[in-house]
C-alpha cells in the first residue's frame, strides 16, 4: 500500500500538553464556571477563556497580546482541553 503526503504542518507543542493536563486536574475551567456562571449566548464559557489565558501565560510569558497568534503557533486549536473542545 502506498501513501501520498500532500503537505506537512509543523506545530510547536512545547509544554502545552503538560499545562493542559495540569489545568484539567485542577479543574480550572469547571471552578471558574461554578463561581462565575456566564451567559448562554457566549461562544466560550468563562472557564474555557480563563483556561486558555492561563495556558498562554505559562507557555508564552511575554506580555499578553495577540493571543490569536499564540493559538495558531502553539497548536491550541488541535489540542483537546478538559472541556472536550
Amino acid at each position: 500500500m502506498e501513501g501520498v503526503v500532500s503537505g506537512v504542518v509543523e506545530k510547536h507543542l512545547g509544554v502545552l500538553p503538560v499545562v493542559a493536563e495540569l489545568l484539567r486536574r485542577l479543574d480550572v475551567a469547571g471552578t471558574v464556571d461554578r463561581l462565575c456562571p456566564g451567559r448562554d449566548i457566549a461562544h466560550l464559557a468563562d472557564g474555557q477563556v480563563i483556561e486558555r489565558l492561563v495556558a498562554n501565560r505559562l507557555t508564552a510569558p511575554p506580555p499578553l497580546r495577540r493571543v490569536d497568534d499564540w493559538v495558531r503557533e502553539w497548536a491550541v486549536e488541535e489540542r483537546r482541553w478538559a472541556y472536550g473542545g
